[in-house]
């Protein structure tokens, strides 16, 4: 709700900018606009800082004192299907058709819409070179999976930005004719980064979290893992105090060794094996999640808050048994009483 509130703040401030250097025409409203144009930089930037790169760039020509702001902001969020008409069309396209399992998955594009999505893809890197700040956060919507372009970005600002905080949302093509797009390996992402979100990805390859040292919150979306990846991502990022799985496959055991874990969500994935040995875990989310009740240990002793939602006891477990094994909640509540 934050968010949301202070977007449509940061856009109603831009688009009365936008209109008082329109109306610009008398000495009150010259004065008015000398006023904002007048703030701190840093407050500037904090205004404009959750505009859609399209909108961001935009606010350069508002006077002489905006021209380089947008360069200077530390929060960049990338749509490219918002970026060129092109882009838009087969997005919205899809979009109209809901029904279509492919329409669900896939952005179909034809050869010209394909020529769109590399230019939109390269004008990232443009507008990340023309940038001179570092960048805390970078969101990148729409994310062309096979196109060589935004990998570039993502290296880029792991490597020379050194960004804190990436959101990722990949968007599968399918392409006509008989060349396919295909995937692309990820460079290692870097000492920096500390908050990594991905949907909509295929991840055999865990060897990119290598150097994740300082990450501590990993949301994965919809993402399909090799065997072995999971156990993988977890002993390269010991940092890690968030994990939060949701709609993902390829995962069959889960083991969870981590002193440093404060929160677990796991929604909507089927286990054959859950093993969760987290001494400090203070908040454990399990939604819709199938597991052999004998097949399942959580040895969470410091669970302040837990919630299980449409569990199948046939498959997996008692709510009862939930608790007592979660000895921390069970233990406080036989105090309190």
């Amino acid at each position: 709700m934050d968010s949301m509130y202070y977007r449509h703040m940061h856009h109603e401030i831009y688009l009365r900018l936008l209109y008082i250097k329109m109306n610009s025409s008398t000495r009150d409203v010259e004065q008015e606009l000398d006023r904002i144009s007048n703030l701190p930089e840093p407050i500037r930037c904090l205004i404009i800082s959750r505009l859609p790169i399209e909108e961001l760039v935009r606010t350069s020509v508002l006077s002489k004192s905006w021209h380089d702001t947008w360069k200077n902001v530390p929060h960049l969020y990338f749509d490219l299907t918002r970026m060129t008409k092109a882009c838009r069309e087969p997005f919205y396209q899809v979009k109209r058709n809901r029904r279509s399992h492919c329409a669900r998955n896939f952005l179909p594009c034809s050869e010209q819409h394909i020529n769109q999505l590399h230019d939109a893809a390269r004008l990232v890197n443009t507008i990340l070179n023309a940038h001179s700040a570092s960048v805390t956060s970078c969101r990148i919507n729409q994310f062309p999976i096979g196109f060589q372009e935004p990998v570039e970005s993502v290296e880029y600002l792991t490597r020379i930005k050194g960004v804190q905080e990436l959101y990722l949302t990949g968007r599968p093509l399918i392409r006509f004719g008989p060349q396919k797009l295909k995937p692309l390996p990820f460079p290692s992402w870097g000492k920096t980064l500390q908050v990594l979100e991905l949907s909509k990805y295929t991840i055999k390859d865990a060897s990119i979290f290598k150097g994740c040292d300082n990450l501590h919150t990993l949301r994965l979306k919809i993402v399909k893992l090799g065997k072995e990846s999971m156990g993988e991502i977890l002993t390269y990022c010991k940092a890690l105090k968030e994990i939060s799985l949701l709609n993902c496959t390829g995962i069959e055991n889960l083991t969870i060794s981590n002193k440093n874990l404060k929160i677990l969500e796991l929604h909507n994935i089927s286990f054959s094996l859950i093993n969760i040995c987290a001494e400090n875990l203070a908040v454990l989310v399990l939604d819709n999640i199938q597991c052999p009740a004998s097949c399942l240990v959580i040895k969470a002793p410091a669970v302040v808050k837990l919630d299980a939602f449409h569990l199948n006891r046939k498959d997996c477990f008692e709510m009862e048994e939930l608790l007592s094994r979660c000895c921390g909640i069970l233990v406080r509540e036989i105090l309190n009483l």
